[in-house]
């Protein structure tokens, strides 16, 4: 039973990181809701076949005493889960768009019933699988391609034609990247990807193993700078702190945090070179934060910075911190704290309806809705993936050439369509796994927290982003592979090494 569920999870796996990741329709003229149908295919299918195996099972074994032992085994992000999923089914009970809300409507085509079946694919994968080789190598291997992919579209290269004809020419061509589709879905896939990544780069102990994750986080990092999308470095922040939290106490992860601050460097200084080789027709004209640490040499100077500290701390001698960690993570988090709120009183200053591309407007005019709902509304909601719907039939809400379907922040989207106990479930799914982390009584494996660091890149570029089909299909993987564990993952120097021992890697406490 246990085998054939690892390799249906396995095949699960595959399915989201391989076939929804690369999937299109039509080329890029209905990209979401290609995502959407491949998501609503693939979880409808492998629910299925888990809901057989656990069946087959129940009737050959004591199911009552089977299922009070799992009840009893429910960890906090378990219980998170449970009630986000069950959350937004109350929200679509009380919905004035009962069918919208359980089915989906043109905000990302999830609704209450995407939101149960991921759940439910969360508990049958995390409890028949380990974060071990197989996922990772499988993120490793389409990422990669996703993130060249991209780079070669932002440079004009359209190795599959897919930008032809496309309504709005060059200016709208380059608003896709490879099979991911807008900035937006690269914004949450990149987070996640080379958040984890970075993590297992600082844990590596092999050499080869170091390049691999290397040459990924390289790809990545141009990616989330030729992406265009302020809201990937959101998703960079959280993720450079998670990696600092997990380095500092050991000073060969320290090392490896600064090569990780070199080949972030390094990716800057290549898509100005490829700005430079390039004519102005050819590469996307950058805007936002890319464009401002692409312009001048500052980012030269940091790079060589780094190079200095990475090979400073190679040559000298220097004590050991581990005894300090504890104190050392306090601080990193206070760091991380004071800079996330002067970042947030420096974007405060220029605020208004046109901020990010008219994001100010829609989270002004959408806290506006939601102090115009009623008692049963601020409770409950619109209905999940509703969004859209109240903001179309609003005639207060008037945005000229636009047709909004999400409120570009999670937060602000989830209070509208969920109301308040929908936004405290929703809260209680990102603190449940970073509570999780901070108590925990053992020591974490690189896995984990690689996992862990995806979550909390995913949760930063949400404050300006909208749930999307691949990305949320790809959180709850994520999730899974939390609550899973598993030991760390090591690239050999032969792809069939990678079958071989595993070895441990973990954060102290």
């Amino acid at each position: 039973m246990k085998q054939q569920c690892s390799m249906i999870s396995a095949l699960y796996i595959l399915s989201i990181l391989v076939f929804e990741v690369f999937y299109v329709d039509n080329a890029y003229f209905n990209i979401m809701e290609a995502k959407a149908m491949m998501l609503r295919i693939i979880t409808a299918a492998f629910i299925v076949l888990f809901l057989v195996m656990i069946l087959t099972f129940a009737f050959r074994e004591n199911a009552a005493k089977s299922l009070k032992k799992k009840i009893s085994q429910l960890d906090i992000v378990d219980y998170a889960v449970i009630i986000f999923a069950a959350v937004s089914v109350i929200s679509c009970i009380f919905s004035d768009y009962p069918s919208e809300a359980m089915s989906g409507s043109r905000g990302w085509g999830g609704g209450a019933w995407m939101y149960v079946c991921l759940a439910l694919l969360y508990f049958f994968v995390s409890r028949s699988i380990k974060a071990g080789r197989g996922f990772f190598l499988t993120m490793l291997v389409s990422g990669s391609v996703i993130f060249l992919w991209s780079i070669l579209n932002m440079c004009s290269v359209d190795l599959f034609g897919m930008h032809e004809g496309i309504y709005g020419g060059k200016s709208a061509a380059l608003c896709y990247l490879s099979s991911i589709g807008n900035s937006n879905s690269m914004a949450g896939y990149a987070s996640m990807l080379t958040a984890a990544a970075g993590v297992l780069f600082v844990a590596a102990e092999k050499k080869s193993s170091r390049i691999a994750y290397g040459v990924f986080l390289f790809l990545g990092y141009t990616c989330c700078v030729v992406a265009n999308c302020d809201g990937v470095y959101l998703g960079l922040a959280a993720a450079a702190f998670c990696m600092t939290f997990y380095a500092v106490g050991s000073m060969k992860r320290i090392r490896a945090l600064v090569m990780e601050g070199v080949i972030f460097s390094a990716a800057v200084c290549f898509v100005r070179l490829l700005r430079l080789v390039s004519t102005r027709e050819k590469f996307v004209d950058l805007t936002g934060v890319s464009a401002y640490i692409c312009e001048g040499n500052l980012f030269v100077v940091i790079l060589l910075v780094f190079l200095a500290a990475y090979i400073a701390i190679s040559i000298v001698k220097l004590p050991d911190f581990s005894r300090f960690a504890k104190w050392l993570r306090v601080g990193t988090a206070a760091v991380f704290v004071i800079a996330a709120v002067g970042a947030a009183l420096c974007a405060a200053r220029d605020f208004g309806d046109e901020w990010g591309s008219f994001r100010g407007y829609i989270w002004r005019r959408s806290a506006e809705m939601f102090s115009e709902l009623d008692i049963k509304g601020k409770i409950f909601g619109v209905g999940p993936d509703c969004f859209g719907i109240l903001f179309a039939s609003d005639p207060k809400a008037t945005l000229p050439g636009a047709i909004v379907l999400n409120a570009h922040n999670e937060w602000l989207q989830y209070l509208i369509t969920t109301g308040i106990v929908g936004t405290a479930a929703y809260a209680f799914m990102w603190a449940a796994p970073a509570c999780d982390a901070l108590f925990i009584r053992k020591k974490m494996s690189a896995p984990r927290a690689a996992v862990l660091a995806a979550v909390a890149a995913y949760a930063a570029q949400a404050v300006v982003n909208n749930p999307q089909p691949l990305c949320m299909s790809v959180l709850f993987l994520f999730l899974s592979m939390y609550r899973a564990g598993g030991e760390l993952f090591e690239m050999d120097r032969s792809v069939l090494d990678v079958f071989g021992r595993e070895t441990v890697g973990t954060v102290e406490k």
